[in-house]
């Protein structure tokens, strides 16, 4: 008679003691959450007259069918704006019952967004299905935004930090506006944290098909705004450095600091060199590929491209001078004023807090936590070396913040989105840490009571022999 094998019996708490489930978990809470926020002022937002252009370039997706025919020659907007937003917008319209056929464009000759009368009697104002169905979109993805830089600070530190630096996106008021307009900045949050995931993966495990993922995200980024190819130009930048990293070791000043900084990766670095050196290739291709308007003289045409979006900003500082950015140092400045007073995502949280506890309300600490974040990763990049996902995620959204920053032209606060993205990321690195510290300190703390105890145990059993 054969035995029974007993059955296997299932762990019911392997889930909730697997870190793994307790991220992911934490990114669906934060999504769900965003999401829920965004929606809520999808109706209330006031309207940009650039959510009727976005709307109106729909058709751009179904224009694809013909890619050599003339809804792509050289015109106004077609110049003004890469199509990957429109094409996201169109999208969102088909999944929710809406076509591309939508409105003219808002002709800002004729208005502004309190001036509308010419407007809405020349079909340049979205209907209301066609709008919310384009908010709707951008709701969805500001919330994934949010829940994806759970994943990315989860990575790089601890789990507290990761559901600090969520909320910290979630929270953001200019993340609640852009996600509740019809327009592209949500996208390109969304390609360049894609990006970040993928790009610390590479960093750790290098592979040609991440690296073309990665060459392709950048060049969707570039085709929803242009600055991304900074990202592009940089990365390819960090990957000749590290294919001249034999030469470099020759220096004597630069030899020791290079063989710190590669940490024992070395062999990771040469792998790497060539696959970021092709970066900026891939991001270029697929732009060109995904816009038909640029095929017949790709560098010429993106260069107008460039040349038109420099004279744009340079035009709305002449006819917005209040708004006028007079250098990088003024640039910085507003970046102040924006993250203290303008969108001051702390500051709210105490004010929440004070509203229902004895704590006054404290000033809103945005930019020193996100300063003291940065420094910290900094610190730990030196100390541990620059071959790590640590320090490619701050590259990466580091990079994206510092584009805005040198293209700034006039104070939009559309154009902030990124450098939102940039500050959680240094608040959430910093929280993380944080909580690393005073977690060790705790075990620490425990372990010396522990010992304590046993040594007081022991020294006490000689002294009841005696006295027996």
């Amino acid at each position: 008679m054969s035995a029974t094998i007993p059955a296997t019996q299932p762990d019911e708490g392997r889930f909730w003691r697997d870190r793994r489930s307790w991220v992911a978990l934490a990114a669906i809470v934060i999504f769900l959450i965003s999401f829920y926020i965004n929606l809520t002022h999808v109706r209330t937002t006031f309207f940009h007259p650039d959510e009727s252009r976005w709307i109106n370039r729909a058709h751009y997706l179904t224009d694809l069918e013909n890619p050599l025919g003339l809804e792509w020659g050289d015109r106004y907007l077609l110049r003004g704006q890469p199509p990957i937003g429109s094409y996201v917008t169109a999208i969102g319209l088909l999944l929710q019952g809406q076509d591309t056929v939508t409105n003219q464009p808002f002709d800002f000759t004729k208005g502004n967004e309190r001036l509308t009368v010419w407007q809405a009697g020349h079909n340049a104002i979205p209907s209301t299905d066609d709008l919310l169905a384009a908010r709707r979109t951008n709701a969805f993805i500001g919330a994934i935004v949010s829940g994806l830089m759970v994943l990315i600070l989860a990575r790089i530190t601890s789990l507290v930090g990761a559901i600090v630096g969520g909320f910290f996106v979630l929270m953001n008021n200019l993340l609640h506006y852009l996600s509740s307009t019809a327009l592209s900045d949500s996208t390109l949050a969304l390609v360049v944290t894609l990006a970040a995931i993928v790009l610390m993966n590479l960093i750790v495990r290098p592979g040609w098909l991440k690296t073309i993922v990665i060459g392709v995200l950048i060049g969707l980024g570039m085709g929803a705004k242009l600055s991304p190819v900074i990202l592009a130009a940089g990365l390819g930048a960090i990957g000749f450095a590290f294919l001249i990293r034999p030469l470099l070791r020759r220096i004597p000043v630069a030899g020791p600091l290079i063989d710190h900084l590669a940490a024992g990766a070395e062999a990771r670095a040469d792998r790497l060199a060539w696959m970021l050196m092709s970066v900026p290739f891939i991001t270029f291709a697929t732009f060109v590929a995904l816009y038909p308007y640029v095929w017949s003289a790709p560098y010429e045409r993106t260069r107008i491209l460039y040349d038109f979006r420099a004279e744009e900003m340079a035009s709305q500082s002449r006819i917005w001078p209040n708004l006028a950015i007079t250098g990088r140092l003024d640039a910085f400045a507003t970046l102040w004023r924006v993250f203290q007073e303008s969108y001051p995502t702390t500051g709210r949280f105490f004010a929440w807090l004070a509203g229902f506890t004895p704590i006054p309300t404290l000033p809103n600490i945005d930019i020193i936590l996100a300063g003291l974040g940065l420094a910290w990763a900094l610190v730990n990049v030196v100390r541990h070396g620059v071959i790590t996902p640590l320090a490619f995620a701050f590259i990466l959204f580091g990079g994206q913040a510092l584009a805005i920053v040198a293209g700034l032209r006039v104070d939009f606060n559309r154009y902030y989105l990124p450098i939102v993205l940039f500050v959680g990321l240094c608040i959430g690195y910093l929280a993380g840490e944080v909580g690393r510290l005073a977690v060790r300190w705790l075990e620490q703390r425990k372990s010396a009571c522990v010992e304590d105890r046993s040594q007081t145990t022991t020294s006490a059993i000689p002294l009841q022999r005696e006295q027996s």
